[in-house]
């Protein structure tokens, strides 16, 4: 498979031609389906390094593109369109970049009035994002909310059923993040953003270079608040209990509390019999909050009755979480 053939999934026929001239002049292969149905029907997507998504792409449509192309042809790269002109262009054997100046010129606009137009649609206080840029570094502001229901427990952090119960946890808080790096319009486009390589190197996405740096003990982890991007994380936890008050804050006698329980579960673990043996087929890579639990400036904790009947798989003791994440993190460009 050669490294430079691009698969371009075009959602804007007026732009089609220019944005194939631009990759073409760069030195790459490319070939052009249109739209998602497009991607669907094509049966060689397997044959190309990498598949290269229009900007145009509406945002109801780019998580179902994305989960077609992990899912059907995990070892191709995704990139964005941002992409022809941060990367491509660059390095382009082409002649004088005067020659590139109205395209170039036309790519920046039309990125820029989709971001306008996204950023319109997108309602307010859902999904809330602000991007602060400082030279190559961009401030995100995230916010959503996480849900945990089921067995929240109040155990001695020398009892080895404890580790266990809190990657139990962490597992489950994995799905919904992964859900948000997915269709969150600041994060997607660090899931396929090209990472920094060579012509000779394959394309790799700064997501897939990021869950190297956080290898251990046979996991590839995301933490989306790290020691080097983290900026600020405010949690506000509401938890709903059928049984009565207990122990939130550690006591005299050394007995662990269940708000540490579940920061244990929202960071990276720390030592390998913290985690299984192995990740599930869906946990490469795997998605936590934070790289640890000191990355938390400030937790807000509410507790209060949780009124609904406990189902068959319930127990008494069973809680349900609701944890209002603030987030700001820097992501480098």
């Amino acid at each position: 498979m050669a490294p430079n053939r691009i698969l371009y999934v075009s959602y804007n026929p007026e732009t089609l031609v220019r944005d194939e001239q631009l990759l073409i002049r760069a030195g790459y292969e490319v070939d052009s389906v249109f739209g998602t149905d497009g991607l669907m029907a094509c049966s060689s997507v397997g044959d190309y390094a990498s598949v290269l998504i229009d900007h145009a792409c509406p945002l109801d449509e780019r998580p179902k593109v994305i989960s077609h192309l992990k899912t059907n042809y995990p070892e191709v790269n995704i990139l964005p369109l941002e992409w022809v002109q941060e990367y491509a262009v660059v390095d382009s054997p082409a002649p004088a970049s005067a020659a590139h100046a109205p395209l170039e010129q036309a790519v920046t606009q039309t990125s820029t009035e989709s971001l306008q137009a996204n950023r319109s649609e997108v309602p307010s206080g859902v999904d809330a994002h602000q991007f602060a840029e400082s030279g190559s570094q961009k401030e995100v502001a995230v916010e959503f909310r996480l849900l945990y229901r089921g067995k929240l427990p109040l155990l001695n952090p020398s009892d080895p059923r404890r580790k266990q119960q809190v990657h139990a946890i962490r597992k489950q808080f994995h799905q919904q993040l992964q859900l948000l790096w997915q269709q969150h319009l600041a994060l997607s486009g660090f899931l396929t953003h090209p990472g920094k390589f060579s012509r000779q190197e394959s394309f790799r996405s700064m997501l897939e270079i990021q869950a190297d740096n956080f290898a251990r003990c046979g996991y590839r982890f995301i933490p989306l608040v790290s020691r080097e991007t983290g900026v600020d994380c405010r949690l506000e936890i509401l938890l709903l209990r059928r049984d009565g008050p207990v122990a939130l804050i550690p006591t005299a006698g050394g007995k662990d509390n269940r708000l540490k329980v579940l920061l244990d579960a929202l960071r990276m673990p720390r030592t390998c019999d913290e985690v299984g043996s192995s990740p599930d087929a869906d946990e490469d890579p795997f998605y936590v909050l934070m790289e640890d639990d000191s990355l938390v400036n400030e937790v807000t904790l509410n507790t209060d009755r949780l009124l609904t009947p406990p189902t068959s798989q319930e127990g008494l003791h069973d809680v349900v979480l609701l944890i209002h994440v603030k987030s700001t993190v820097t992501q480098l460009g």
